[in-house]
C-alpha cells in the first residue's frame, strides 16, 4: 500500500469514516464510547475464547491491543507509544481497567531491511540542536526473528548501557535528560535478563515496567503484555478440508497479510529466518515445501523443509511454521471472538478479511459463522494516533518521552481533551512517511500550531 501524497485519505475509506463519524468527538470520549464499548461475545468457538483467557490474569478477557509491535522497547517506535497511551486514557486518568497488549512482534528481519534490529532505541531527535544523541543498539545487526532470538545476556546489557552511563555521568552536558528517570531505565534493562526465560519475555517485562515510569505523577500498574506468538491459543486448520481449502486459495490470492508470497504459512528456519512455501498435490495429499533464502545461512540450500496440511497445526506449535496475519487473527479475532484494536492498516486488511470470510462461509453453507462475522467490528482503530513531538516536528517514541521525565496528568488530560478528526489530520503527515518516506514535518508543526495541539511540542 502507498500512500498518495495529494490525497492520503483516499487510501484508507475506512479511517475517513471514523474520522467523519468521531470528527468532534474527544479522543477520551472516542476511547470509551467506541474502543473500549461493550459488545456481544461471538467466537466461532467457546473453548477457544476459554482457552485464549487463560493465558491472562483477567478472568473475562474480551479485547486486545495488537497493533505494536515487540523490541527490545516497545515504545522504540511512536505509534506503538500513542497506541498505549490511547487505549489506556481513561484507566490513567480513574475511569476505566487497563487493557490487555498483545504486540505481534513475530517480525521477518530480511537483508532489505538490515538496520531494522531487535534492541535499538532512537534518540537521535532529543536534546538541542548540535547536542544530538543516537541510536542505541543491543544487538547489532539481524535478520532473526523474535520469538527465536537467543536470551538477552547479561554481557549484552553492560555494552548497550554504556553510552546510557555516559549520560548519566555527564549530566550538565545533557540537561533533557531527567536523571532520576534514567537511572530506573538503567535498573530495569538490568533487571530484566533475570526476569524472562526468552527474548520476549525479557522485553515485556522490561516494557510492561517501564510503562508505569512513564507518568510522573500517576500510580500507575506496569502494562499486562503479552506477545503474540506466545500465546497458547485453540487453532483451527481449514487447509485440512480440501473443499474448504480451495475457497480459501480462491478469496484470498494476493490479500494483503494471507498469502503475502507464501502459502498461508512461513517455513521458518533454525537461523529465524522466514521462507516462503510452495504447495505439491500427490493424488489426495498436499504437502507444502520450501528452503531458507538466507544465503548466509548454513542450511541455505541444504535441507527442504516440508510438512503435509494436516499437520499444520501441531508444527506450528513446534515454532517450525509461522502463520500469516490472516491466520494469526483468525484464530484470535474469528475462532476465539476477541475484539483487536490496531492501526491504520489493520482496521481496512482486518475487514478485508472480514468480508471474504463470510463470502467463503456462504459458499460452504456455514450459516452460523457468516451471521457472527456479520456482527463483529473491525474498525477499531488505536494505533496511528501520536502523543508527543519533537521541535522540529518529528514524533518522539516512547523511551525519549521517558528520559525527558514522561507525562503528568495534566497533559494526559489536554490528550484526552483533543478532538478525534484534529489528531487525524496532524498524524496523516507521520502515516505518510511510513509508506512514502516524504513526511513534511514543517507541516507537521503548522497543524499542531493550528489545532491548538502546541502542547505536545516538547
Amino acid at each position: 500500500m502507498r500512500i498518495n501524497s495529494c490525497d492520503k485519505m483516499q487510501e484508507f475509506p475506512e479511517l475517513i469514516k471514523l474520522k467523519e463519524r468521531f470528527n468532534n468527538t474527544s479522543l477520551n470520549d472516542y476511547v470509551l464510547e467506541h474502543l473500549l464499548k461493550e459488545r456481544e461475545l461471538l467466537p466461532f468457538d467457546e473453548s477457544a475464547y476459554k482457552t485464549f483467557s487463560k493465558n491472562f490474569s483477567a478472568k473475562n478477557v474480551r479485547r486486545i491491543c495488537t497493533g505494536s509491535h515487540m523490541g527490545f522497547v516497545q515504545w522504540e517506535e511512536p505509534f506503538a507509544l500513542g497506541e498505549n497511551v490511547l487505549n489506556n486514557l481513561p484507566s490513567l486518568l480513574g475511569e476505566g481497567e487497563q487493557n490487555v497488549t498483545v504486540p505481534y512482534s513475530r517480525i521477518t528481519f530480511a537483508s532489505a531491511v538490515r538496520d531494522s534490529r531487535p534492541g535499538s532505541v532512537d534518540l537521535t531527535n532529543m536534546g538541542p540542536v548540535g547536542r544530538k544523541l543516537s541510536r542505541y543498539v543491543l544487538r547489532g545487526r539481524s535478520k532473526i526473528t523474535l520469538d527465536k532470538a537467543e536470551k538477552i545476556s547479561d554481557n549484552e546489557v553492560e555494552e548497550f548501557l554504556r553510552n546510557f552511563h555516559k549520560l548519566e555521568s555527564q549530566p550538565t552536558m545533557f540537561p533533557f535528560v531527567n536523571p532520576s528517570k534514567l537511572k530506573k531505565f538503567i535498573q530495569l534493562v538490568k533487571d530484566c535478563t533475570r526476569n524472562g526465560q526468552s527474548f520476549n519475555s525479557q522485553s515485556s517485562y522490561l516494557s510492561s515496567n517501564l510503562w508505569s515510569e512513564l507518568f510522573s505523577d500517576l500510580k500507575v500498574k506496569p502494562l499486562n503484555m503479552h506477545p503474540m506468538e506466545d500465546l497458547n491459543l485453540v487453532r483451527e486448520n481449514p487447509l485440512e478440508n480440501t473443499a474448504l481449502r480451495e475457497l480459501f486459495e480462491t478469496s484470498f490470492k494476493d490479500t494483503y497479510g494471507a498469502t503475502n508470497s507464501t502459502y498461508f504459512y512461513y517455513g521458518s528456519c533454525k537461523c529465524g529466518r522466514e521462507f516462503p512455501l510452495k504447495k505439491h498435490v500427490d493424488g489426495s495429499n498436499v504437502y507444502l515445501s520450501g528452503k531458507c533464502v538466507d544465503t548466509d545461512c548454513v542450511y541455505f540450500g541444504k535441507e527442504e523443509y516440508s510438512v503435509h496440511v494436516k499437520d499444520i497445526v501441531e508444527e506450528i506449535k513446534n515454532k517450525n511454521l509461522n502463520e500469516t496475519l490472516l491466520f494469526s487473527f483468525y484464530n484470535i479475532w474469528a475462532l476465539a471472538g476477541i475484539d483487536v484494536i490496531g492501526g491504520f492498516v489493520q482496521i481496512h486488511y482486518l475487514k478485508d478479511f472480514k468480508d471474504k470470510l463470510i463470502q467463503i462461509y456462504k459458499k460452504s453453507g456455514d450459516q452460523k459463522r457468516v451471521d457472527i462475522l456479520e456482527k463483529r467490528a473491525t474498525n477499531l482503530f488505536g494505533t496511528g494516533i501520536l502523543v508527543s513531538f519533537n521541535p522540529d516536528g518529528t514524533p518522539k517514541p516512547g523511551l525519549a518521552a521517558l528520559l525527558e521525565g514522561g507525562f503528568d496528568k495534566k497533559y494526559l488530560e489536554n490528550i484526552s481533551a483533543l478532538k478525534f478528526g484534529r489528531t487525524i489530520d496532524a498524524t496523516l503527515g507521520i502515516i505518510e512517511s511510513v509508506f512514502s518516506k516524504k513526511a513534511d514535518y514543517s507541516k507537521v508543526l503548522e497543524l499542531l500550531k493550528e489545532n491548538k495541539m502546541e502542547f505536545m511540542i516538547k
